[in-house]
């Protein structure tokens, strides 16, 4: 099954005591992890998981796109038809 959509790098962050008092001011997070997101990674990375051979047809940047490519055959994704280029940077996203 071939997946077609966007890929990120999540940022997680979890453990937070309370939310910022107010805008600008920081808090800390006790815990952070990367994961290879956005709708096609997390989907193709569930087929492959449940036996599904999967892979994923998209387009990364050079920055992180070899971090996210390892994840995802980590994964046991079929990553040949993801495209790296160097016009546009890796997309991210923060999930707190």
């Amino acid at each position: 099954m071939l997946v077609v959509g966007d890929l990120f790098v999540e940022l997680v962050m979890s453990g937070f005591a309370s939310w910022p008092p107010a805008p600008g001011e920081e808090i800390f997070a006790e815990r952070f992890y990367r994961e290879a997101g956005g709708g096609a990674a997390i989907t193709a990375s569930a087929l492959a998981k449940l036996g599904v051979k999967a892979g994923v047809l998209g387009s990364i940047g050079t920055v992180d796109g070899q971090w996210i490519l390892e994840r995802l055959r980590t994964n046991g994704v079929d990553v040949s038809t993801i495209q790296q280029t160097g016009v546009e940077p890796t997309a991210v996203t923060v999930s707190v």
